[in-house]
């Protein structure tokens, strides 16, 4: 989706996957304009000289050319793997990434929502946070109870920690006509969207619980299917910090399929650190 009404190019983008699909779409339509080009140019300087209606030569006698015909196979052979290689490279990179993920978020599609749950590993997590300073202006520390700026009484204490799930759903926003403002996107921000970590490897897993949805979101390159009872698996990198992209549901769900949005907000490393202990903090001060 165009970010301004009546964009002829391709939307912004906020990932490689992104960029790279911007690369394979203008070397296509390279490849694609070399061959209508060529083609066109024998239907306009060729045909007409040896056309039989234009008073040129004709064939009549020949059945068979064995060259012509071996020339017809092998080059949109070769033509078909110039075409085909970029796009499986492509299509390898955002399915099959082995490096490193800093986090994995699994995305749920329902009717008619989005859910998002993150696994963190807490030990991993505090200790990124500490060597990066995150808390060093902060009120609340969240550590294995060593002496800090504050209170004791104001410190969790997360040496049992391990593993946290955070889990979240996400809901169209609709405001009213009178409510509008200028740059608001009617039927498309939601109340909480997801949040990535900037320069970073993510993976990302989409399932449904219900019917089959697609959570698509343009601006980062993604559309994959959410099938019930199977897991669908993309690989997001370089990711760029402070970038938005919305998409929704690309497949019909029922009767508020339009409402299906996706927002999705790419914060630095340093505040989405903050912004996972935050929902960490905010969890245990339920339990309590």
């Amino acid at each position: 989706m165009p970010d301004i009404y009546g964009q002829m190019g391709l939307c912004d983008w906020g990932s490689s996957s992104g960029l790279g699909l911007i690369f394979l779409h203008d070397y296509l339509m390279c490849v694609c304009f070399m061959i209508m080009s060529i083609v066109g140019s024998v239907l306009v300087l060729v045909v007409p000289k040896v056309s039989h209606f234009c008073g040129g030569i004709h064939f009549r006698n020949v059945y068979r050319n064995n060259t012509l015909e071996l020339w017809w196979t092998i080059v949109p052979i070769f033509i078909i793997i110039i075409m085909g290689y970029p796009s499986f490279v492509q299509l390898y990179a955002m399915g099959m990434n082995d490096k490193p993920k800093f986090i994995t978020v699994k995305v749920t599609g329902h009717q008619w929502y989005w859910s998002y749950e993150y696994l963190v590993h807490l030990p991993s997590l505090i200790g990124i946070a500490n060597d990066m300073g995150v808390f060093s202006d902060s009120d609340v520390v969240l550590g294995s109870g060593e002496e800090g700026p504050v209170a004791d009484s104001e410190m969790l204490d997360l040496s049992g920690a391990c593993d946290w799930l955070i889990g979240y759903d996400s809901y169209t926003v609709n405001a009213a006509e009178g409510d509008l403002e200028p740059g608001f996107r009617y039927g498309q921000h939601v109340d909480y969207p997801m949040v990535l970590p900037g320069d970073s490897n993510v993976e990302i897993k989409v399932t449904s619980a219900d019917v089959i949805h697609c959570w698509t979101v343009h601006g980062l390159g993604v559309k994959m299917d959410a099938v019930p009872g199977r897991v669908n698996t993309s690989h997001l990198s370089d990711l760029r910090p402070g970038f938005t992209a919305w998409g929704g549901c690309s497949e019909m769900c029922g009767i508020n399929h339009w409402q299906m949005s996706a927002e999705v907000e790419v914060l630095s490393v340093a505040d989405f650190v903050l912004w996972v202990l935050t929902w960490v903090y905010s969890d245990l001060k339920d339990l309590e």
